[in-house]
């Protein structure tokens, strides 16, 4: 893999209307084309999916849409899993410690 750098930073605007004002002052400043990325249906229910689409298109942008992105939530049971497994892992070394010192 050639080698790169990665920059993510992030500005956020709040308030009504603050969508118009965003994409006024920040999208002139980049390219022509731009990733649409979403979950599933509560972007499209709620209304803003179409409001970021047509301030995408009022601002003569191409846009490439992916759809059903899923962030990886740890649920309950998997984060007690991860307490357990640290705690014997612990518990192991102290162990080992102990042995050696003998």
């Amino acid at each position: 893999m050639n080698s790169f750098t990665f920059s993510y930073p992030t500005k956020v605007y709040f308030g009504e209307g603050s969508a118009a004002q965003a994409f006024r002052t920040e999208l002139r400043k980049k390219g022509k084309t731009v990733l649409l990325a979403y979950g599933g249906g509560s972007v499209k229910k709620n209304g803003v999916y179409d409001e970021v689409k047509a301030l995408l298109k009022q601002a003569d942008k191409t846009i490439i849409d992916l759809s059903l992105i899923h962030i990886s939530e740890p649920t309950r049971l998997g984060m007690i899993s991860y307490a357990v497994f640290c705690l014997k892992k612990k518990k192991k070394i102290k162990k080992q410690k102990k042995t050696n010192k003998k």
